[in-house]
Order: structure tokens, then C-alpha cells, then sequence
């Protein structure tokens, strides 16, 4: 199994934006810019590689995962961490128009068979590993 890298950028009032109204623009912008900085900027490169480096791999060793882990620092230092996770598998052609990254090779388990990228948003944001990550957040932060 691969864990498929993600990079998160958090501020309070996106964290409530995501999570209490299933609205992921912001949240994606900033998700999308973290992205870029850290791979150049070539998704389709870095998504053609990974099909690359997995050509040849039967499907039930194509497993893969995404993990988020949402951190919140108070000004006092006590941390709030939570984590989500998403197990999927990695297709072998993409599929889909929506989403970003590896989403259109990334078939979750939880799902209909769909891709990330053939998915709404609101069915994304019930399994992903973001919602899941930031949901448990809220919830940290609330209890």
C-alpha cells in the first residue's frame, strides 16, 4: 500500500466553512497552492509517474491511502491533532473531471466504485480523509 501525499494550510474560519456547510473552495485553493509549491506545480506529470511506477502491479496490490492530519496550536502551545484516513486503490487510467492530484486515479473503498475526480463534492467530503480529518477537529475543539 502508498500513502499518497496532502498538504494542508488550516485557519479557523476555513476549518467552519469545510466542515459545517460541505463548502471546499477555499479550502482546495489552499490545499491546490500547497501542492504547487511542493511538486512544481505538474500535477498531470506527477499523476502520469505514478501510473508509470505502477504499470505491471496486479489490482489487489494496488492499494493506496490518503491521511490527513489537522493540527490546531493555541497561543498557550496546547495542540488539538486529529487525523483522517481513506484507503482506496489506484486504477490504472483516470477517470473524472473534479478534484485535484491523484483524484482521478484514487477509487476509495468506502465509495461506489467512483473515483475522487467522478464524485461530487458532497459525496467526496462524507469519505475523504479531509472531511474526516477536520470533522474530528470540530468535534475535538467543541467536546
Amino acid at each position: 500500500s502508498i500513502s499518497l501525499p496532502t498538504f494542508h494550510v488550516l485557519n479557523l474560519p476555513l476549518l467552519r466553512t469545510y466542515v459545517d456547510h460541505g463548502k471546499t473552495t477555499l479550502v482546495d485553493e489552499l490545499l491546490k497552492a500547497a501542492q504547487r509549491s511542493v511538486s512544481g506545480g505538474d500535477a498531470a506529470a506527477n499523476l502520469a509517474k505514478l501510473l508509470r511506477e505502477m504499470d505491471g502491479v496486479p489490482a489487489a496490490e494496488r492499494t493506496a491511502r490518503f491521511r490527513t492530519v489537522a493540527l490546531i496550536r493555541r497561543p498557550d502551545g496546547s495542540e488539538v491533532v486529529t487525523h483522517g484516513v481513506v484507503e482506496g486503490v489506484i486504477i490504472d487510467e483516470p477517470r473524472g473531471v473534479g478534484g485535484f492530484g491523484y483524484d482521478p486515479v484514487f477509487v476509495p473503498v468506502d465509495g461506489d466504485g467512483s473515483t475522487f475526480a467522478e464524485m461530487t463534492d458532497e459525496a467526496k467530503n462524507a469519505i475523504s480523509h479531509r472531511g474526516r480529518a477536520f470533522r474530528a477537529l470540530r468535534d475535538a475543539l467543541a467536546g
